[in-house]
């Protein structure tokens, strides 16, 4: 049985995966997570903390490129009363927060260099100094770091420093891209079902059909395209089995049109009249599943909140 933050995939990547996630047991040194958006990078760092000494200990995340220079030094190590504007009390940053445990650096190549500088200090020294606070503090965190840009070139540029690079770079894995590991498809898809069978208490499956033109695309998002893919098709169909027709218009791309004298045909029904019912059902629907919540149905359609607004208005829906 698939636990929530199982590594799914029996491909022989994945394989090599599963055997380079092991062999971080044996060390606590820090782990570098490579690969495109969407592969799974934080999947893999909980699944190093799991089998780590630090198992029992904290698990933090932090996304390195959503915060400018002095948030993001403010999350890692915390700040002092008054060090600056809005800084109204003492706050704990993530070092201190995962002490005992593991941090992870999510998107590092967006560090600036300043920050950088701290970070290696931490790793070299274990200590590091509050924003605003003369005094240092000690802490012991295993840090696994994880990007999806290429350091080596950044270095070359001068946009990363190589002593902080060699410092993450002890374990290395590279994740895969999905297009290069079709065979998992599937089973991602059955893992991903089984979820939001469980989730719903819905039943719902996909036609061989469909699963064949699923296992084509090419997934530029990766995993985590294909999750949102499975998610919004198992909402949105209102039968059991989800066809081919059920998949959005990226996946089915490149899939034979009826004939002339099939039902479409025979009803002289234009494409634009088909799209402009499909998306109004598909809207409607979205927004009573998500009990009137624009932004959780925008987010669960793939598209923007203004586009959503948009669509409502054309097609008159409440």
């Amino acid at each position: 049985m698939h636990d929530e933050h199982a590594i799914i995939g029996s491909s022989q990547s994945m394989a090599e995966i599963h055997r380079l996630v092991a062999n971080t047991r044996i060390s606590e040194a820090p782990v570098l997570i490579t690969g495109e958006t969407g592969t799974g990078k934080e999947l893999i760092a909980r699944a190093v903390h799991r089998g780590g000494a630090r198992s029992r200990q904290p698990f933090f995340t932090l996304d390195c490129s959503v915060l400018n220079k002095n948030l993001l030094e403010s999350e890692l190590f915390g700040h002092v009363k008054g060090a600056f504007t809005g800084a109204v009390a003492d706050k704990k940053g993530v070092f201190e927060m995962a002490a005992g445990g593991t941090l992870f650096l999510d998107e590092i190549g967006e560090m600036g260099l300043d920050t950088q500088v701290k970070l290696l200090r931490v790793l070299e020294e274990g200590t590091f100094r509050p924003v605003g606070d003369p005094e240092e503090k000690k802490v012991s965190v295993r840090i696994i770091a994880a990007t999806n840009r290429d350091l080596k070139c950044m270095i070359q540029k001068g946009s990363f420093r190589e002593d902080l690079y060699y410092r993450i770079n002890v374990l290395t894995i590279h994740l895969p891209v999905l297009r290069e590991r079709k065979g998992d498809i599937p089973e991602l898809i059955a893992y991903f079902v089984k979820k939001l069978d469980g989730r719903h208490g819905i039943s719902r499956r996909f036609a061989p059909e469909a699963l064949g033109q699923l296992a084509e695309y090419s997934y530029p998002g990766n995993v985590r395209e294909l999750r949102n893919i499975v998610e919004r098709v198992f909402m949105l169909c209102e039968r059991e089995v989800i066809g081919i027709e059920d998949l959005p218009p990226e996946v089915r791309r490149g899939v034979k049109r009826p004939a002339a004298g099939c039902d479409a045909g025979r009803h002289n029904v234009s494409l634009r009249q088909i799209i402009e019912r499909t998306e109004k059902k598909m809207i409607s629907r979205m927004l009573r599943l998500m009990n009137g919540n624009k932004v959780k149905a925008a987010r669960m359609l793939n598209i923007s909140r203004s586009t959503l607004y948009a669509k409502m208005e054309e097609y008159g829906i409440e």
